[in-house]
């Protein structure tokens, strides 16, 4: 309702991300995806559905947070788990650095650009990576 009110001419789908770009009946012009691929269980798939879901040489528009700069990440066994450190990540599934964004995102698309987001400067909290990512024209849904 938040943004509704202070964007017009936006549609927003209070949905999971998945089956909305599974069951799409048109394809998008543009897809934004902020602070989203550290936190879903497959962000390979999620970036492949994506890409398929946008009419060809359209773009997305993609940030996530560089894990290389939050603290040294540790493997813990589940009953061991630091709940306060699982909390400051804000329960990121994934721990993505810039370079593994880049692959990641270049099996999907084309990546047009890349570069350090606004989001670092605005949220301090950590160092995000911001994509402009191209469907290729010749992919097939």
């Amino acid at each position: 309702e938040k943004f509704q009110e202070e964007y017009h001419g936006v549609t927003f789908v209070p949905e999971y991300i998945e089956p909305f770009l599974v069951k799409r009946e048109t394809s998008a012009e543009l897809i934004v995806l902020t602070d989203v691929l550290e936190h879903v269980i497959d962000p390979r798939a999620l970036l492949r559905l994506m890409i398929a879901a946008l009419k060809p040489g359209m773009v997305a528009y993609i940030t996530a947070p560089n894990g290389a700069s939050y603290w040294q990440a540790r493997p813990v066994k589940p009953d061991e788990i630091d709940w306060h450190d699982a909390n400051v990540t804000r329960q990121h599934l994934w721990m993505l650095s810039p370079e593994f964004m880049i692959k990641l995102i270049a099996e999907a698309g084309e990546i047009l650009e890349y570069s350090r987001s606004a989001e670092t400067y605005i949220r301090r909290d950590s160092d995000y990576s911001t994509f402009l990512v191209r469907r290729h024209a010749h992919l097939s849904d």
